[in-house]
């Protein structure tokens, strides 16, 4: 087994400091301050992003339809779409939950397709109805959210 020796410091004068380049009077003074971003906002795009990863696993049991490169591209951008929801879920912009209203109350038309492809197709049709709760319950945790919250300053709000 090698012996780990300590890296040669020549050259590094600031490494030989007593003072790091961190505890310097400027940086004690001015303190970065990241915003804080309510937690209902995280929860959701998690929610969001576990929406993306069924989106993928149906995509597996699923790929006997993606033998045209339109429907590749169909899915491949609707993936990113969710995953681009996600993102700006997480940093906190407070009107992507109106945006995701109006897909639920659309999505939501489509029930009774999702209720025929159980029939045709079990675990294709599981997965749509888990990323429709998975949808809602993000939507709900997004407007349960208080007005007044850190994150509805650092969003923008509409």
């Amino acid at each position: 087994m090698p012996v780990l020796r300590k890296a040669p410091t020549v050259g590094c004068h600031f490494l030989n400091s007593s003072k790091d380049w961190l505890s310097t009077n400027r940086v004690k003074k001015y303190p970065i301050m990241a915003p804080q971003i309510d937690l209902r906002y995280i929860k959701s795009s998690n929610l969001i992003f576990g929406i993306f990863g069924l989106g993928l696993i149906n995509l597996y049991y699923e790929r006997h339809l993606l033998t045209d490169v339109k429907n590749i591209a169909i899915a491949v951008l609707a993936l990113l779409f969710i995953l681009a929801t996600g993102f700006i879920v997480r940093i906190g912009q407070n009107w992507v939950k109106y945006l995701l209203l109006v897909l639920t109350v659309v999505g939501l038309i489509g029930v009774p397709v999702v209720l025929n492809n159980i029939v045709e197709n079990p675990m294709s049709g599981i997965i749509n109805v888990a990323q429709t709760i998975l949808q809602i319950w993000a939507l709900i945790l997004l407007f349960r959210i208080p007005k007044t919250s850190n994150a509805a300053q650092v969003g923008n709000n509409s």
